[in-house]
């Protein structure tokens, strides 16, 4: 059950994040020819590593901590 939660949301991130970089890379309002392509680009690419910075982060505070061993005389009072 969970290898198909992880396939599912694989799947479903996969799909919001082409959408996501095309609607950017072909935005109304963007210079015509490959100067426009390539402004929308750059911005894809900053968002990207946005969102994959705000993973690691996410990731990185949800991760289980060890507790630190007590000493013994300290555990006796």
């Amino acid at each position: 059950m969970g290898s198909g939660a992880n396939n599912t949301a694989r799947y479903v991130g996969t799909a919001i994040g082409i959408t996501i970089v095309t609607v950017l890379l072909t935005r109304s309002g963007a210079a015509p020819g490959a100067a426009g392509l390539l402004s929308g680009w750059n911005i894809a690419v900053l968002l990207t590593v946005g969102f994959s910075l705000l993973g690691a982060l996410v990731v990185l505070l949800a991760r289980e901590r060890t507790a630190k061993p007590v000493p013994f005389l300290e555990r006796r009072s």
